[in-house]
């Protein structure tokens, strides 16, 4: 008997090896339900919905919209009992939905990523439309009028109102409190220290980041990254990563530990800061642990205080 079982023993792991996975998530953070081959996979709709147990080379999938008037999608998509596939749900040009196809990875390789960011929705209270008195009218035989004026070189703002005679003026100054830091050149995608004269480069993006990239992909960047000899050329293999693919923070850091000098680790995260998931992003100011010096902290500091402005 024990010579029977022991065939079937050593099939079990390869039968439990031959499941593979899909993933779907919407672009832009919108919830739903998927239903794989009749099956329901998630009861609450949410933005990142995982189906494991793939055991065929195709599947009939319906995703519907907690919002009606977004509508479903039902298609027949590709899948694989060895691989965890990635689907993207976007609308095309027509305005449709279509379930794009995004990446791949043997199955069991890859850790589940983060939730995608939920959108908020915040119901504003509804305030009570004021009567509105128009400018120089004379209500109960008073007059009244109003006169602005703006100084945008020295940044103030006067204000001149006549009630009936009764002359008021109110004046204030100051720097101006909107537009683009100096120091950051959203058009070129360049930044600069206030006490530096380094001019860093950003990356360039198309559109924002949901999630970050697979960690297979992650390991073969990191061995091309370090193959190189000096910090430059390690940057320059770097950015190229970079420009292909998204970031979750910890593997931003995995990046940063590459480099020797502060400099350098500097130059990649002002880089790397466009293209980390947005489930991230706000943990970004982590990676200040990643500098050796104070003088880099600070700047790094700044950095992220400008693109907040």
């Amino acid at each position: 008997m024990l010579r029977i079982l022991l065939p079937f023993l050593f099939l079990l792991p390869f039968a439990a090896w031959s499941q593979g996975s899909l993933i779907f998530f919407a672009e832009n953070g919108e919830r739903f339900t998927l239903t794989v081959n009749g099956q329901t996979i998630n009861n609450q709709p949410d933005a990142r919905v995982r189906f494991d147990g793939v055991n065929t080379e195709g599947v009939k999938v319906n995703i519907k919209f907690e919002q009606a008037e977004l509508g479903s999608v039902i298609k027949t998509i590709s899948a694989s009992p060895s691989l965890e596939i990635t689907y993207n749900l976007k609308r095309n040009k027509k305005n449709e939905w279509v379930v794009r196809y995004l990446s791949e990875a043997p199955a069991g390789t890859t850790a589940p990523a983060p939730p995608v960011a939920q959108p908020a929705y915040i119901d504003e209270p509804s305030v009570p439309a004021q009567p509105q008195t128009p400018a120089n009218a004379n209500p109960n035989n008073g007059s009244v009028g109003f006169q602005f004026n703006a100084n945008e070189q020295n940044g103030s703002v006067g204000i001149q109102m006549n009630v009936d005679g009764i002359q008021t003026n109110t004046n204030f100054s100051g720097t101006p409190q909107y537009g683009t830091p100096a120091n950051l050149d959203a058009e070129h995608e360049t930044w600069q220290s206030n006490d530096a004269q380094t001019r860093y480069e950003m990356a360039s993006v198309s559109q924002k980041c949901i999630v970050g990239m697979w960690d297979t992909e992650l390991r073969k960047g990191l061995q091309t990254i370090q193959s190189h000899p000096t910090d430059e050329e390690k940057l320059a293999s770097a950015k190229q990563m970079a420009d292909n693919y998204c970031f979750y923070i910890g593997q931003v850091k995995q990046v940063l530990n590459t480099f020797t000098y502060d400099e350098s680790k500097l130059a990649f995260a002002i880089y790397a800061h466009a293209k980390v998931a947005s489930t991230d992003i706000k943990e970004y100011y982590t990676l200040s642990s990643s500098f050796t010096y104070g003088g880099t902290k600070t700047q790094f500091d700044e950095f992220l205080k400008s693109i907040k402005n």
